[in-house]
């Protein structure tokens, strides 16, 4: 699955207003990944994969792989182009500051919550999740 680079930073700069959630088509009975913005941006979607699994698990494993892919390639186009997004840096604008951005531990809280009620809704996590 292939991210624009516009809907990469709109995940990975706005860790604490994302809407995960593992849905199944009705049609099919496959399940499938979705993200959207949060409350802040009236839960607007963002990515939508084909319906795709035949049970959760896969469909949760799926999610993972995305927001990592989406963490790694934020990182990198921040890197390259740090005024992208400058508030997400530390004082000094040389480290990217973790508390700001889709990190590893919000995203292993995000396959907790997906695990336990195929939802994770962000804006309601305790932060900073660093």
């Amino acid at each position: 699955m292939e991210i624009n680079a516009v809907d990469t930073l709109q995940i990975f700069t706005n860790p604490d207003d994302l809407t995960i959630s593992i849905q199944q088509y009705s049609r099919s009975g496959k399940f499938y990944v979705c993200i959207c913005r949060g409350p802040r941006e009236g839960f607007k979607p963002i990515v939508t994969s084909e319906p795709f699994a035949d049970d959760t698990a896969v469909a949760i494993q799926k999610a993972g792989e995305i927001l990592e892919m989406v963490r790694s390639n934020g990182i990198d186009h921040l890197k390259r182009s740090p005024e992208a997004a400058p508030k997400c840096f530390k004082p000094g604008g040389q480290d990217i500051d973790e508390s700001k951005v889709l990190n590893t531990n919000l995203i292993k809280e995000i396959i907790k919550r997906l695990q336990q009620c195929q939802r994770a809704y962000t804006h309601q996590f305790r932060w900073p999740l660093v």
